[in-house]
């Protein structure tokens, strides 16, 4: 034997009587394991914990994390596996161990612990009760946990009996701690109850610009409260984890690691996930290397999708980014620039609003925020873009008249005096106000589609009848002449001619280059037309064994339909291929697509 082993050397036998001397206390029986040493059965060279083991990816988030019992420790003392039996760290995996393995709450969860303990009397349980929920406040509203004792404080002036204990910041964070282990595990028993489930993913960064993922869950909980008799599909946050790789392999392994720290086992995500919502990066949507690929060898009837109100923007920018509405974007965010963080202005602004109503229609026309030019960037980009558009045309005149008085103001800086001038020049062409028109009306139908689809309630069957629309109200546009275009029309009518024909006045000031500025945009305006209609389709198109699958499931959701149809078969084929994608997860469920056939004829013929 070294010298370095005869430092310490501890018999398989003093471990055995240690394990058995402190269960009672320790429960040691359940998670303290051994090691012998290489050649030498009878000593103990390695002590580790299996509870921990067994749950490390869901305690590895922990912000006390130590893997040393998982990988095995060499420190062979007492004090070392008693130490460890008190961290978080393993009181967490214990938590778990006997949720796995007990049906009653209270044996597990430390809020039920806490409050049905015997010792504890009712004055106690309800203090304790009231931090919990002040706890829950301070979450839910995104203060910090330093609120903790002021907000106890005021609730102590009140009248109200809090207590002395757990009233700061560390106390906060135990609640918050408590309530979120519970949260989760509530959480992880409703979707195992659930025959299927979708996520949704997408990356972010914490406060350490490390990247993150972030997943939500989607899930039908037959088990709902609900009273209203209608089908509810939850939408819950799932799990966050750390992105090692930005790989496609790198976020199949981090998903698992999700699923896995919700204890979510590999049998039931792999027959019982049945989509994927992400986003249209190729290590994403790559169905070789990409998330995609790797999921779906696992998994193949799984539908990974692209966020269509995401494809819908992108394709917006695509169609646009080589045309005049380049020049409109820059117009919206310099005036909004101009405003933003000037109350002096703004009010100078309303005076000139008030001063010059007589002549300012604003009719039809929305009237957020009052005068003040809105942000046209956001969320949701194209509803954006539509509102501001709406507002810069309802009040074009009095923008101009005041940045014309700003350009010409000393007490303005020289350098913003002389940007506000360059303004001014560029803003005074009639191509700008009718340009801001024409792009209003071919982004507003746009606009509502994007609404719609960032809508919470949305099912397959609206998104396709709010696309059709769309299309539809852009194929109008087309058979339109230029000046027959809503919006455009409108403009138009308030325009006055002056002697100059190439001069024109709207809302008390004066426009130049007009009949050039009409013949432009009448040269360009289909074309422009056919490029949003092209992106459209091209960026929100499925792959063809995804455009069937939706097909069919358009086929059996749209009920108007079935009116229609007199058909004594009508559904069955979509209902059987979809079926036939599904076959697996819907065999692990027990559900007889037979008998699904046998419902579905009765459902029909009673609408």
């Amino acid at each position: 034997m070294s010298e370095a082993q005869k430092q310490r050397v501890v018999t398989r036998r003093t471990v055995e009587k240690w394990i058995v001397e402190n269960d009672k206390e320790l429960n040691t029986t359940v998670w303290l394991k051994f090691e012998t040493s290489a050649g030498d059965r009878q000593h103990v060279s390695v002590l580790k914990c299996s509870v921990c083991d067994l749950f490390k990816e869901r305690l590895i988030s922990l912000r006390n994390y130590n893997p040393a019992f998982i990988n095995g420790s060499t420190n062979t003392r007492t004090s070392s596996f008693k130490d460890h039996a008190v961290t978080e760290m393993h009181k967490r995996a214990m938590s778990l161990y006997k949720k796995q393995h007990s049906s009653n709450v209270c044996e597990y969860a430390p809020i039920a612990k806490a409050l049905l303990q015997p010792s504890m009397d009712d004055a106690t349980r309800v203090r304790l009760k009231r931090k919990l929920q002040i706890a829950y406040l301070i979450v839910k509203e995104n203060m910090a946990f330093k609120k903790m004792k002021p907000l106890c404080d005021i609730e102590e002036k009140h009248g109200v009996d809090i207590g002395t204990s757990y009233r700061n910041d560390h106390g906060c964070a135990s609640f918050v701690e408590s309530i979120a282990t519970d949260l989760q595990e509530s959480l992880t028993r409703r979707i195992s109850k659930a025959k299927f489930f979708s996520l949704q993913v997408d990356a972010s960064t914490d406060s350490g610009n490390i990247e993150e993922e972030l997943y939500l869950v989607l899930y039908f909980d037959p088990y709902s409260d609900s009273t209203d008799g209608m089908v509810h599909v939850k939408d819950k946050f799932f799990a966050v984890r750390q992105l090692c790789h930005g790989t496609g392999q790198g976020l199949f392994d981090c998903l698992k690691r999700a699923l896995t720290y919700m204890g979510i086992t590999p049998l039931e995500w792999k027959t019982k996930m049945i989509g994927l919502g992400c986003d249209g990066t190729n290590a994403n949507l790559g169905s070789v290397s990409g998330l995609k690929g790797y999921l779906q060898e696992d998994i193949p009837w799984v539908v990974v999708s692209w966020c269509l109100a995401h494809r819908l923007e992108l394709s917006i920018k695509d169609a646009l980014k080589t045309t005049y509405f380049k020049n409109v974007d820059e117009l919206l965010l310099q005036v909004y620039y101009v405003y933003e963080k000037s109350p002096k202005k703004c009010h100078e602004l309303k005076e000139i609003v008030d001063n010059l109503k007589l002549c300012l229609e604003d009719t039809e026309m929305p009237k957020k925020g009052g005068t003040r030019p809105l942000r046209a960037c956001g969320t949701r980009f194209v509803a954006h873009k539509v509102a501001a558009l709406a507002r810069l045309i309802d009040k074009f005149g009095a923008y101009l008249n005041h940045l014309t008085i700003l350009s010409q103001d000393k007490s303005v800086k020289s350098v913003d005096r002389e940007k506000l001038k360059g303004y001014v020049l560029r803003w005074r062409k009639s191509k700008v106000l009718l340009g801001c028109a024409f792009f209003h009306d071919l982004l507003k139908p746009v606009g509502i589609l994007c609404k719609i689809l960032q809508e919470d309630e949305l099912c397959i069957v609206r998104t396709i009848e709010a696309f059709m629309k769309t299309k539809k109200a852009l194929d109008q546009m087309k058979s339109k002449v230029f000046e027959d275009i809503p919006t455009v029309k409108k403009v138009l009518t308030r325009i006055q001619q002056k002697d100059d024909l190439d001069i024109v006045t709207y809302q008390g000031v004066d426009l130049h280059s007009h009949s050039q500025a009409l013949l432009s945009l009448k040269s360009n305006y289909t074309n422009w037309l056919k490029f949003v209609d092209t992106c459209l389709v091209n960026r929100l198109k499925a792959q063809d064994n995804e455009l069937q699958l939706f097909t069919h499931a358009i086929t059996l959701l749209a009920t108007h339909g079935w009116e229609r149809s007199a058909d004594p078969s009508f559904g069955h084929a979509s209902l059987e291929a979809i079926c036939n994608w599904f076959a697996v997860p819907l065999e692990k469920a027990c559900i007889d697509c037979a008998l699904v056939q046998e419902e579905w004829d009765d459902m029909v013929e009673y609408g």
